[in-house]
């Protein structure tokens, strides 16, 4: 079921293979199935506790629970599957065949499963050479509103791109790999193609900038944002880039982020158009 959850992702996203899972749950804001399935055991096992002792239910649980507990092989283990999660969250104490006395305990064990899955999303993402770039403007699992833009799904799956360092750019470490080349812009061929270089610097793709920050700057100053213009101009390549793809746009207030949302998804949308035009008159 985990693979199902990936390559569903992935298709929403039109992420490449290499992607990285972890970006893919990330970005969708998706827990791993493990997690859900985790969370829906738990439930219906708080709920098979508090059953009246001759419900059938009840009765075959306590005697796989008896069978369990003498470890005994079972064809199916679900007590297994029940307290595993209970033990990694420690709760063990929950643990048995009568209603624990806290009858909230279902809200801290969905918490604390939350966090330590959290976890190991972020140790498993920063452990990713790919998401090096990534992991500096990612830090939680949950959903990122640049996805929610239904009016421009191919700018959103353009910018998870962008993002998780998998556009198909040269200096990109899979393409590297895969191609063996140099990582030079094959465009202005001064530069190595990472996403800086694509996005905010390269030579060839000037005039669609022009038109970009010409726009972007009618739209804050429209909208009584000149002060956020000034503050991102005055801004190094790696900050801008925070604005346009990471989450400095975040710390602004909801219409100035969906403002530099709309107009980087333009121009990234403009920028690949070019750029695939242009090869292909090569």
């Amino acid at each position: 079921m985990a693979n199902i959850q990936i390559n569903m992702g992935k298709r929403i996203l039109k992420a490449t293979k290499c992607t990285a899972n972890g970006a893919v749950l990330g970005d969708l804001g998706w827990f791993p199935i493990s997690h859900v399935l985790a969370v829906k055991r738990i439930k219906y096992y708080d709920r098979i506790l508090n059953m009246h002792n001759d419900r059938w239910t009840k009765l075959i649980f306590s005697e796989m629970f008896k069978a369990h507990h003498r470890g005994a092989k079972l064809p199916w283990d679900w007590c297994k599957s029940v307290q595993e999660p209970l033990i990694e969250t420690g709760m063990d104490h929950i643990w048995g065949t009568t209603p624990p006395v806290n009858k909230f305990w279902i809200t801290s064990f969905k918490r604390l499963n939350r966090d330590r899955v959290s976890s190991l999303w972020r140790d498993d993402t920063c452990g990713k050479k790919t998401l090096s770039e990534y992991v500096t403007f990612k830090h939680t699992i949950y959903k990122e509103r640049y996805l929610l833009d239904v009016g421009n799904f191919y700018g959103a799956q353009l910018k998870f791109k962008a993002r998780t360092m998998t556009l198909g750019l040269d200096n990109e470490p899979w393409i590297v790999k895969q191609s063996g080349g140099s990582g030079l812009c094959k465009m202005c061929g001064y530069e190595l193609e990472d996403i800086s270089h694509f996005m905010l610097t390269c030579t060839e793709t000037a005039d669609i900038r022009k038109e970009f920050h010409s726009d972007l700057m009618a739209d804050l100053s429209t909208n009584g944002f000149i002060d956020q213009w000034n503050t991102y101009l005055s801004l190094p390549v790696p900050g801008k880039l925070m604005y346009l793809i990471g989450e400095l746009g975040h710390a602004c207030t909801e219409d100035v982020w969906e403002i530099f949302d709309k107009h980087s998804k333009r121009l990234l949308v403009n920028l690949w158009e070019f750029t695939q035009c242009t090869s292909r008159n090569v």
